[in-house]
Parts: structure tokens; C-alpha cells; sequence
């Protein structure tokens, strides 16, 4: 090892101690990170970072890793200063050091940057500057907080044809009829049959699912490919599958499939749809400001976060409901949800509410 690389290994090495709770050192023959932090804390934490993307926290803030977990597009970019780490999940990345040092930690040596690899933690040091690009269509990395992200939004497609929409119950003038165009031209709805949408109606837990995986689709490759399972499988069951594979299920249901879903169970779905650093906050919902949905409840962190984003507002106007309460325990109608999903998407169609 060349001499000028002991100095950004040690500031690495103490870096790492630094951090609380760390294992006790390992043999002789250990690399820079000692044989039992490598096969105990640090594998802990990686696998904590990878669930965070099944189950991610709130936009900015850290997952039980300590990093959040930032999705980047290709071309994306993260600059890492000095102790900054970051820890690549999926995809490509391509890691280019313009000063300091870059250490892989897990390799236990510095690094000239190039192809960064997957479940390595590298950190930087000595006045370091580098910068991480995307090189992939999509990749998930997670990063130390304070990492400073350049991100592209991508184009949404939301054309309708000239002679409108295929549904005889959307007319121009419902005030559905934008949301439904929107989802609809994303291919992430279809209607009940050819010509009607049924915007009044509620939703299913079946639909529920098709929707949200439609939408996870949609946003990780531009298209929805998925189609309704056959060879005399439920229709749903190819949804349930990609649901479950992608976290978006955490458990497969057992019963209930073609009843109406409350919106308890639709919020638990419908966040894990996208990332989570898509639901930036534009505003101030204080701890126990939606009426219906205290903070400790299993729901808060779905409900809180889509109203700060502007994806939902509550009921406005509901006899015998206060302004902006959930109803946790009520269905969901099928025009509801294609404005929710449309506000999911499209940041310029979301809500602008106070609730201080």
C-alpha cells in the first residue's frame, strides 16, 4: 500500500469508530474494518438500508441505518464531502474523484473511483470531492443526510386524444375528468369495461393493488407491462406477485380480495408505490393536527406524509366530519383515486393547505 494512503485509511478507520455501538476489533489478519464490525454491525446495516427501500422512511429523513436512501435516474447526481458515505443498493453508478481520497471500507483500501460496487460502503476524506453519477436507467444508493443530490425530473406523459376519453360517465366538467385523462393516458387505469371508468365506485383491495404496482411499474421503467394473470388464476394475482416482490405487500391477504378497501389499508399501499423522496413536504402539518389519525397510530406516517406532500387534504366539507379528517375506516371511490394518483406523479397537481 502506497504511503500516501495510510493517512486517508486511518481518518476512514476513525471515522467508523467514531460511530456508536461498534464491535470490538478483530485478529491480525482483519483489513482496515475489523473482521466482526464487517460480519456484525456493518452487514446489519446494509441489510437495514436495503429494507428501507421496501419500507422507506420520509422523505430526508434517515433510515435505522443512519443514511437515507435517495433514488437516482441516469445522469443523477451526489457529491460526497469530507466523512460522507455512501452504500450503492442497485443499478450503476460510476464514482469520480476530483480531490481528497475515496475509501472502500469494506475492501479495507483506498479507491481511484470507476464502477462503484454493490452493498460497499465508501466514504470520504482529506478535503475530498466525488462525485457519484448515475450510469444506469435508475439506481438506489444509500447516503449520509447531508449529501447534496442534483436530480432530474423526468417528463410525464399526460396527452388525452383529441376525441377525448373512451368513458361515457367522464365528461369534460367532472372534476375528476383531468385526474382520470391523466392516470388513464399513463396506462396506469383502464375502465370497468370499454366505455366507462365508473368513477363513483369504490375500490377493491384487488384494484388497490393493481393500481399501486401499475404505478411502481410506471415510475421504475416509463411503461406499465403488467397484465391480468390467466391460465384460470385470479385476474389480480400477477399484480399480488410484483406487489410482494417490490414491498409494496408486506404479507400475502388471504380473503378479501373483491371487498372494498378502507382508507387505512389504501394509504399503506399507495405510499410504498413510489419513493419516498417523492413526497416533498410543501406543508406544515403539525404532530396531531389531521383530526382522525393521532401521531402514534399505524396509519401516521402514510397520512401525515401525503398531506404535507399535497396528495391528499381530508374531507373538506363532510356533514358531521371536522375539516381535513381522514375517515380511516371509510371506502375510497375510483374518481378519488385517480386524483390521488395523479397528485402521487405529477408535484404541479398537488395540494397547497394550512392546517398551524
Amino acid at each position: 500500500m502506497r504511503p500516501a494512503r495510510i493517512p486517508a485509511l486511518i481518518a476512514a478507520l476513525a471515522l467508523l469508530l467514531a460511530l456508536p455501538a461498534r464491535a470490538a476489533a478483530g485478529g491480525t489478519d482483519d483489513p482496515l474494518i475489523s473482521r466482526s464490525y464487517a460480519e456484525g454491525v456493518y452487514r446489519a446495516e446494509v441489510i437495514a438500508a436495503l429494507d428501507a427501500v421496501r419500507a422507506p422512511a420520509p422523505a430526508g429523513v434517515a433510515n435505522t441505518a443512519g443514511l437515507t436512501v435517495t433514488q437516482l435516474h441516469a445522469g443523477d447526481t451526489a457529491t460526497l464531502a469530507d466523512g460522507q458515505q455512501l452504500i450503492l443498493l442497485s443499478g450503476d453508478v460510476g464514482l469520480t474523484v476530483a480531490s481528497g481520497s475515496l475509501i472502500n471500507c469494506t475492501l479495507g483500501r483506498g479507491s481511484t473511483g470507476g464502477a462503484a460496487r454493490q452493498c460497499h460502503r465508501y466514504v470520504a476524506c482529506l478535503g475530498a470531492r466525488i462525485t457519484a453519477t448515475c450510469a444506469s436507467e435508475r439506481a438506489v444508493v444509500a447516503l449520509s443526510p447531508a449529501v447534496r443530490t442534483e436530480v432530474t425530473e423526468r417528463p410525464i406523459q399526460t396527452d388525452v386524444p383529441a376525441d377525448g376519453l373512451p368513458f361515457a360517465d367522464v365528461l369534460p366538467g367532472d372534476w375528476f375528468y383531468a385526474d382520470v385523462a391523466g392516470a388513464w393516458a399513463r396506462g396506469l387505469v383502464n375502465g370497468m369495461d370499454a366505455t366507462h371508468y365508473a368513477p363513483g365506485e369504490n375500490i377493491t383491495l384487488a384494484q388497490a393493488v393493481k393500481l399501486a404496482a401499475c404505478m411502481h411499474q410506471s415510475d421504475q421503467s416509463g411503461a406499465v407491462t403488467l397484465q391480468n394473470a390467466a391460465d384460470g388464476q385470479p385476474w389480480y394475482y400477477t399484480y399480488v406477485g410484483y406487489a410482494l416482490e417490490q414491498g409494496i405487500l408486506d404479507e400475502m391477504p388471504l380473503t378479501g380480495w373483491d371487498a372494498p378497501i378502507d382508507r387505512s389499508g389504501f394509504v399503506r399501499i399507495f405510499y410504498r408505490a413510489l419513493p419516498a423522496e417523492r413526497y416533498t413536504p410543501i406543508n406544515t402539518i403539525p404532530d396531531g393536527a389531521v383530526p382522525d389519525v393521532p401521531t402514534d397510530s399505524a396509519i401516521a406516517r402514510e397520512v401525515y406524509g401525503f398531506y404535507a406532500a399535497g396528495i391528499l387534504t381530508g374531507y373538506n366539507a363532510a356533514p358531521g366530519r371536522p375539516a381535513h379528517a381522514f375517515g380511516p375506516d371509510t371506502a375510497i371511490t375510483r374518481a378519488e383515486v385517480a386524483a390521488i394518483m395523479n397528485r402521487m406523479f405529477d408535484p404541479a397537481a398537488r395540494v397547497r393547505f394550512d392546517m398551524t
